[in-house]
């Protein structure tokens, strides 16, 4: 895991849940995280269907907790302490007034990520991992269509 002396307050922080997706967080500083936890990590079925969890919730955690035994990885630091405190006021006004999250879990469309890069301001998120998903889906996509074709051409 990661020194909490080397992540600066109102970082996004990570860790790794799957083979291409990650959870993230906000660092609030003195160990703590903020974090939008959806609390089966989709290893069991929605109960909202296959893209929505009905119990995820903001937390406050420590950084021990967020990491869950696992290493946490920085997605992205604030340009600046005013930046960096900024997303701290964000991610705490959604922590005292979860409305617009508790229970309204989409894996697509308010997510972990979604949570962090709203409290970090999108203007300076990196590339949203659903963004890079998506891309790499497209370029498959793509692939086995003209691989299709160069076999349909073939076949004449």
């Amino acid at each position: 895991m990661s020194s909490t002396r080397r992540i600066k307050t109102g970082s996004i922080i990570k860790r790794k849940i799957s083979r291409i997706f990650w959870h993230m967080g906000i660092y609030i500083g003195n160990n703590q995280v903020i974090d939008y936890h959806n609390p089966d990590n989709g290893k069991k079925k929605a109960d909202k269907g296959i893209l929505g969890k009905s119990g995820a919730t903001i937390r406050m955690e420590s950084l021990e907790k967020f990491a869950e035994e696992g290493k946490v990885f920085l997605h992205a630091e604030p340009i600046d302490d005013a930046h960096g405190k900024e997303c701290v006021k964000r991610a705490k006004n959604f922590y005292r007034n979860p409305g617009d999250y508790n229970g309204k879990y989409n894996l697509v469309t308010k997510n972990c990520e979604h949570f962090a890069t709203t409290c970090f301001g999108e203007e300076y998120s990196p590339m949203k991992q659903t963004t890079k998903v998506a891309v790499a889906i497209a370029i498959a996509v793509t692939s086995a269509v003209a691989a299709k074709k160069m076999l349909d051409q073939k076949e004449l």
